[in-house]
């Protein structure tokens, strides 16, 4: 089955964080560099989307619908080549529109 997307919730944050330390490319040395703070912005003032399958999340994409800067774009190592980070990528990009439109759906 193809990966359903969906806006984030702060009840997906645990499994969002899994999924980011679960990757083995773009390892944070320093996971206290990404803050609560910045969590919660993207979380309820930006693009936020989260993959799911039968079996739960599998990945996730975060954009600021302001500056078109991508903050995050992750899929865990065992859901890739699976269409979740492009799927995830093609929603993001339809959902924002032109950098700095301030446009979100």
């Amino acid at each position: 089955m193809l990966p359903r997307l969906r806006q984030a919730t702060e009840l997906d944050l645990p499994r969002i964080s899994e999924v980011r330390h679960g990757t083995a490319e773009n390892r944070l040395e320093d996971p206290s560099l990404v803050t609560p703070a910045e969590v919660e912005w993207y979380l309820n003032e930006a693009i936020f989307f989260v993959s799911e399958d039968d079996a739960g999340i599998q990945g996730f994409t975060c954009a600021n619908h302001q500056t078109g800067y991508v903050w995050a774009l992750f899929a865990i190592d065992g859901a890739q080549g699976v269409a979740t980070a492009r799927r995830s990528s093609m929603k993001r990009s339809r959902t924002f529109g032109s950098p700095g439109t301030g446009r979100r759906s």
